[in-house]
């Protein structure tokens, strides 16, 4: 009876893997409950000219999905399943490239002679390099001092993933802004981690999310207003610091000033696709970016 045991505990798994897998409510996870859409701030004298009510012309939005390990499901546009963040452009905003190149020659393949007009002459005045060959066998190379000439380029290596920071000094202007600043500042810390497995809570964790950021011109209803906008990202740092002087507090004990700097590397190298750039997974399954 070992054999239908066996067959019977399978079976069970197999269940279980797909209903996890499949079911659009994954009870095997934990931890992944969305926060919704948070924005700071709420009210200013633009009014609801954003459609959000932040009344602030130009903003910057963090969306936060689940991570896919699959390419081909990271070419999906992000959709803040499991938060969406909108804060007014920061004080401060950094991008940084890095491009690898080495020392090396260019890479060739095949051919009897250089496919150039230089290259054409000498092998007719060489007999197609039988006069070089006779030459270099006799000495006559090494006695008139030549050499190879030298073919090495500046060749491309790698292209960093892009880095990308933002500052910002949140100043509410009440309790209920202090709270609302109070939960995105740890939101954001809390999304850096990994996040806790339901099944496997003992022995696994999962993967910290994929981040979408992108700039929004509201009075325009333009997306994507600076070119700069990143790629699907992970947040490696979140720097929080509250205002100086523990008298300074608005209602209900929230800090007066909160400054906040959070930091993005790029999850694949991007690609120039001729107007504006697209991720690897991006660029494979097809997904177009209209140009900014």
């Amino acid at each position: 009876m070992v054999a239908p045991l066996i067959i019977a505990g399978v079976g069970f798994l197999a269940g279980k893997f797909a209903s996890d897998v499949i079911s659009t409510e994954d009870d095997s996870q934990i931890g992944t409950k969305g926060t919704g859409k948070q924005w700071f701030p709420r009210e200013t004298a633009f009014g609801d000219a954003t459609g959000r009510g932040m009344g602030i012309p130009v903003a910057i939005n963090f969306k936060a999905d689940m991570y896919e390990n699959k390419q081909q499901y990271r070419e999906d546009v992000i959709a803040g399943e499991l938060t969406d963040i909108t804060l007014p452009l920061p004080l401060q905003l950094s991008d940084d490239t890095s491009i690898n190149y080495q020392r090396g020659q260019t890479e060739t393949t095949g051919g009897i002679w250089d496919m150039t007009s230089g290259g054409w002459r000498e092998s007719w005045r060489t007999w197609f390099g039988l006069s070089t060959l006779a030459s270099d066998f006799l000495g006559f190379s090494s006695l008139s001092g030549q050499r190879p000439m030298d073919e090495s380029d500046n060749i491309f290596k790698s292209a960093e993933m892009r880095k990308h920071s933002y500052s910002w000094i949140l100043i509410p202007k009440n309790g209920g802004e202090g709270k609302r600043v109070d939960e995105i500042v740890k939101t954001f810390q809390r999304m850096a981690y990994p996040m806790a497995s339901g099944d496997e809570i003992y022995s696994r964790v999962i993967h910290p999310p994929i981040w979408q950021i992108s700039t929004m011109d509201f009075v325009n209803n333009l997306d994507h207003t600076w070119v700069i906008d990143p790629l699907p990202s992970v947040l490696t740092t979140v720097k929080i610091k509250t205002a100086d002087g523990a008298l300074h507090q608005t209602q209900g004990g929230y800090p007066a000033a909160t400054a906040l700097t959070i930091e993005f590397a790029e999850l694949e190298p991007a690609i120039n696709t001729g107007s504006f750039l697209q991720s690897r997974s991006q660029l494979r399954g097809g997904a177009a970016r209209g140009g900014d």
